[in-house]
């Protein structure tokens, strides 16, 4: 949950992969993360997550294409972050970690993805 020196200080809002919340560069809180199971491709090297709510994923496989895997970020009408993989949502910070006047307005957010080691 360590993160680099100015990185997140002033209007800032981030959920990690781990599920540490921050708010303007402080911790907040630390939410549970649900990420999916994995699936192998048979020499134990894991492909994806959960081959079969994936549409087309067995085709990929035997094709021997790696399917590609979604990550995403989204604010909530209440101020809350969510961690969302394939369309699903991982993780969810509660109401109020942005400020409701940033979260309604989609015209002031930038989302940015910062990948941590457990991914």
């Amino acid at each position: 949950h360590f993160l680099p020196t100015k990185m997140c200080e002033d209007r800032c809002w981030l959920i990690g992969t781990g599920g540490h919340v921050h708010s303007n560069g402080q911790l907040v809180c630390t939410v549970p993360v649900a990420w999916p199971g994995l699936v192998s491709d048979g020499a134990g090297r894991p492909l994806a997550a959960d081959a079969k709510s994936r549409p087309g994923f067995l085709s990929k496989v035997a094709s021997g294409r790696r399917p590609s895997t979604r990550i995403g970020v989204c604010t909530t009408e209440t101020g809350a972050l969510c961690l969302l993989v394939d369309g699903r949502i991982l993780a969810s910070s509660p109401p109020g970690v942005v400020p409701r006047s940033y979260a309604l307005d989609c015209n002031t957010l930038s989302p940015v993805i910062v990948l941590g080691p457990n991914v």
